[in-house]
């Protein structure tokens, strides 16, 4: 698709100037901006009620683990070095 638009001349000016930031022409850094614009607006959102239930999910699956570690850091090292 060929699709023809018109900007202002200062916007032009910092889309030529990150492209040569990142090594691009300009045409590919639009097309790249674009596609993740795009991309980012068809994930669909996860509800808050969706997420809580997955990590009661994920919590139920690792019920038996302490509630608490010892994360000191004695016991992080040790055995190492003997």
């Amino acid at each position: 698709m060929s699709l023809q638009i018109t900007i202002p001349p200062q916007l032009e000016q910092a889309i030529a100037k990150r492209a040569a930031d990142v090594g691009v022409d300009v045409q590919t850094y639009v097309v790249d901006i674009l596609a993740e614009s795009i991309s980012e607006s068809l994930i669909p959102p996860v509800l808050t009620s969706e997420f809580v239930a997955q990590l009661n999910r994920i919590s139920e699956l690792h019920k038996n683990a302490p509630g608490t570690f010892d994360d000191s850091r004695e016991s992080i090292y040790s055995g190492c070095g003997e």
